[in-house]
């Protein structure tokens, strides 16, 4: 039954959002905002919630049936808050990702692409043009962070109304983890790693100080070939990606 009513609406939504995320178009928008609010109505169902958590108590011998009582939860629980809450989460993340869309980013106070700020970072010598480029990498900050820190606010209004203490903790409860147990995984991968990642730091701050006619002291965020600095460097065309 559940499938039968939500199967369609998913459909629907994931057509709607690969248009809306690749033209920003209001009416695919449109489409989005009417089903996410569909699919959150069904999930705000109270009876149904209840009948999940008392179903999740008798599945223990019966692990494909856990393991969807397991996904369907998060989504009923998260809905179980104020209707006007729901639908404020619902059209503020839309507008927030709607700005992403139909950002271009300017320089040089012309628009350009992505891939030419890339090039940009992969190619360009001029110190002050890869600075402004970086830094046009990074504009569209400004444009969506009064939404993100409301958002953050709802989120853990959200969180808090089902007893957390804050969004992250809710969303680490989604996925079967807390704060603590993410939190000594994290301090054990960075105990087995901090050592390795600094000699290649170190490895690649000389070699890209070099490039640049800079000590590595003196490196900024622009002075590297990409704007996050998690590809492998592009500027030699003899290395293997595959290697």
């Amino acid at each position: 039954a559940y499938e039968a009513l939500v199967r369609p609406l998913t459909v629907q939504h994931a057509w709607a959002y690969w248009d809306f995320s690749c033209t920003g178009k209001p009416e695919a928008q449109d489409v989005v905002l009417d089903t996410e609010e569909q699919l959150s109505d069904i999930h705000a169902s109270a009876s149904v919630y209840a009948a999940l958590l008392r179903w999740r108590e008798d599945v223990e011998d019966r692990p494909l049936l856990a393991r969807q009582l397991q996904l369907l939860l998060p989504e009923y629980r998260k809905a179980q808050v104020d209707e006007d809450l729901r639908k404020r989460l619902i059209r503020l993340s839309l507008k927030i990702e709607e700005t992403w869309s139909l950002f271009r980013p300017e320089l040089g106070g012309e628009r350009v692409s992505s891939n030419e700020l890339d090039r940009i970072l992969l190619e360009e010598s001029d110190d002050e043009r890869r600075r402004e480029a970086w830094q046009a990498t990074r504009a569209i900050g400004s444009r969506v962070q009064d939404r993100v820190r409301s958002l953050v606010d709802l989120r853990n209004q959200q969180a808090q109304q089902l007893g957390f203490s804050d969004y992250y903790a809710l969303a680490l409860d989604d996925e079967a983890m807390s704060p603590e147990t993410i939190g000594v995984l994290l301090e054990e991968l960075c105990d087995k790693t901090d050592l390795a990642w600094a000699r290649l730091k170190e490895s690649l701050d000389a070699e890209h100080a070099a490039r640049r006619g800079k000590s590595p002291e003196e490196l900024m965020p622009w002075d590297f070939d990409d704007r996050f600095l998690q590809s492998l460097p592009r500027h030699d065309p003899g290395v293997s990606l595959d290697a």
